[in-house]
């Protein structure tokens, strides 16, 4: 074998073993800082599917009542409100409607607005069937201060009326259903994407249904574009697909 062939294959080797020059490194991914109301706390399955749909996007969520949120620590807020802020761009994601649940086994199946007023403040503290006998004590349910749902309910309802002191807390639209199944005497109220089979629904009158239907928004610093717009358009189809 020739001296030049020689040269050449180990050339030839060592250019096969040199370190290669690596590709275009991968994109950041961006990272939104998600901040919900616990009233929309359902909408959690189809935001993450929306992220995973949406490349180069990661969340960071955030549940906390709507008094709470604040552009400072997020980049989206999500609430179940017809509020925003002065300065922000609220975008219409859906709409949602409150509904006032009770055990299945209630008999009631209507209840006029001034009769679960007085419930919540406390005027009225018994159910009673159709010949007007009672039949147990009421026991009302409410939410924090600040919690969306809450707020509907005291500024359509109870306007400057305290709640009753009987009133017990749910943290939270889960926890309210819960409380509602596990005892026949008792009444919330959920945002109606939240009703499930445990609980029952009652017909109200005496106020209208669009006092108790709010939009869902989508709240941030200025009009969404790229990602951003990207993932709350995925967000609205799955809410209003």
């Amino acid at each position: 074998m020739s001296r030049v062939f020689i040269l050449a294959l180990v050339a030839g080797l060592i250019t096969g073993c040199a370190t290669q020059p690596p590709g275009d490194p991968a994109p950041t991914p961006t990272a939104l800082r998600i901040e919900i109301t616990r009233s929309l706390e359902w909408l959690r399955p189809a935001m993450a599917e929306c992220a995973q749909q949406t490349q180069g996007l990661t969340l960071s969520v955030q549940s906390t009542a709507v008094t709470d949120q604040s552009l400072e620590d997020g980049d989206v807020l999500l609430r179940w409100s017809s509020l925003a802020p002065a300065s922000a761009a609220p975008f219409e994601i859906g709409k949602d409607m409150l509904a006032v649940i009770v055990n299945p086994e209630n008999p009631v199946d209507t209840l006029d607005a001034a009769q679960l007023k007085d419930f919540y403040s406390g005027q009225a503290a018994v159910w009673t069937d159709a010949e007007g006998a009672s039949s147990g004590a009421v026991q009302t349910w409410v939410y924090p201060a600040g919690d969306d749902a809450q707020l509907l309910l005291t500024s359509t309802l109870l306007a400057d009326l305290p709640i009753a002191t009987t009133a017990r807390i749910a943290p939270n639209p889960a926890a309210m259903l819960e409380a509602v199944a596990a005892d026949p005497l008792a009444i919330g109220f959920v945002p109606a994407r939240w009703l499930d089979s445990t609980v029952r629904q009652i017909a109200m009158t005496g106020i209208a249904s669009d006092q108790w239907t709010l939009p869902i928004l989508a709240i941030t610093r200025s009009e969404p574009g790229g990602i951003t717009r990207d993932w709350l358009l995925c967000v609205q189809d799955q809410i209003e697909p």
